[in-house]
């Protein structure tokens, strides 16, 4: 759905995302479309890129056009309250004519918001020493039970 997706990408430019893309297969090949990025950093440019890789490694894929949101908060809110239900139901009718909450994914999601889960970049570190580093789990695990065991 054509709207679906305009309203996807509209809400990559809402204050707080940091990164945005679009990606598309078409006849097994991968298009990709930057929307909006905070800045552009070689060691990580290929996790932009590697989910949809290694699915499209795995499986035949029909063509597909998405939105993914690198943002540390998620981006399209359906909270659940008695009156904030009803707001729900009234941005997003759904039915033939009516709106639906865009197909967004982002690496953050909740129960709050209806994003759809995509691989954070962590998933696909950069081999070499980087400032944004996150240690192996191996490491990383004993270092914080350590280092917690010391706050009172």
């Amino acid at each position: 759905d054509k709207r679906m997706l305009r309203e996807g990408i509209k809400s990559c430019f809402d204050n707080g995302t940091m990164y945005c893309q679009r990606i598309q297969v078409k006849k097994g090949r991968l298009y990709l479309t930057d929307y909006r990025a905070i800045f552009f950093d070689r060691h990580y440019a290929p996790a932009r890129i590697m989910p949809m890789l290694e699915v499209m490694r795995r499986h035949d894929l029909p063509d597909l056009d998405l939105v993914v949101a690198a943002v540390d908060e998620p981006r399209i809110k359906l909270r659940v309250g008695q009156s904030l239900w009803n707001q729900a139901v009234a941005k997003y009718p759904g039915g033939a004519d009516g709106a639906l909450p865009p197909p967004l994914f982002s690496s953050t999601i909740n129960r709050g918001h209806v994003d759809l889960p995509w691989a954070d970049f962590s998933f696909y570190m950069p081999r070499k020493s980087h400032k944004l580093r996150t240690p192996p789990w191996s490491e990383l695990h004993p270092k914080m039970i350590r280092e917690s065991a010391g706050v009172q």
